[in-house]
């Protein structure tokens, strides 16, 4: 009986370290996840728009180098 609950234990740890490896992670995890999770195009396309506007800090429609950098 133990062996059957450490290998089920065993299994579960793995599908767990599988999941979080799926994740993405990095400085952009806030932007893909809100690119991700969209319903339709055109919702994409509006979270899309309003991620430019938000870089587009000088509303030239073009993003600079100097918009994006810290």
């Amino acid at each position: 009986m133990q062996q059957v609950t450490r290998v089920k234990d065993e299994e579960e740890r793995v599908e767990l370290a599988e999941q979080e490896k799926r994740k993405i992670k990095g400085c952009l995890d806030q932007l893909t996840s809100m690119l991700t999770t969209f319903e339709d195009e055109k919702d994409l396309r509006g979270r899309i728009k309003a991620i430019f506007e938000q870089f587009d800090q000088g509303e030239s429609g073009t993003v600079t180098f100097e918009e994006v950098s810290p």
